[in-house]
Order: C-alpha cells, then structure tokens, then sequence
C-alpha cells in the first residue's frame, strides 16, 4: 500500500467513476452521522468536527493510497476544518500546522493533476 504499492515510479493517479464518488459521499454522510452522537455522548468536546475529521481523514487516507485525486481536496477540507477548530480553540500552534497541511495538500494535489497531464 502507498509508497510501496506505488513502486519506483510513484503514484499513477486516477479519478474516481461518479458512480463510486456517490457512493464514498453516501458513505461519509452515514459514517459522520452514526459517529458524531457516539462521541457526543462520551463528551467530546468537539463531537461534530471531530466526528467530520476522523470520517474524512480515513476516506482521505484510502483515497491516497489508491491514488485516487480525490484524496487531496478531502485532506484540504479536514485539515482546513482542523485548523479553524483548533484556533477556534485557543490552541494556535495546533492550528498553525494543520494550515502547513491545507498548503500540502493544494501542493500535492496539483502536483498529482500535473502529472497526471504530462502522462498523457
């Protein structure tokens, strides 16, 4: 998986069918939404981001390692979602380096969308 599955040459990214974006979204709605109540009730301090960002992180880390493009603008919306969360708060360092993760994930995700351009 990842690095490893990739080989020498690294990732050969691919898109997603529609037909399997739909699904992964279905997913993630039923996912979030049968988490966010279980961390709720455990007293999460922030159950609904929380709940958003452990859903998304996994299908984003799936996503990734299947070199699906579809990984980079879910790791952007986490990680962004992150970053306002932990500022919001109070925990600044915390949010400064989800913010180095929004700008490597616009990194890695033009890098794939070149790559995938010069292949062809």
């Amino acid at each position: 998986w990842g690095w490893f599955g990739w080989g020498k040459k690294g990732a050969q990214p691919k898109k997603l069918s529609r037909r399997t974006r739909l699904i992964a979204l279905v997913a993630f709605i039923i996912s979030w939404g049968l988490l966010y109540p279980l961390l709720k009730k455990i007293g999460a301090a922030a159950s609904l981001t929380d709940a958003f960002g452990f859903v998304g992180s996994c299908m984003a880390q799936i996503l990734m390692v299947l070199q699906r493009f579809e990984a980079w603008p879910i790791w952007f919306v986490v990680d962004a979602v992150y970053t306002y969360q932990f500022w919001h708060g109070g925990q600044y360092l915390t949010s400064i380096l989800y913010f180095i993760f929004v700008l490597l994930a616009i990194g890695g995700w033009r890098r794939w969308l070149s790559k995938a351009k010069s292949a062809h």
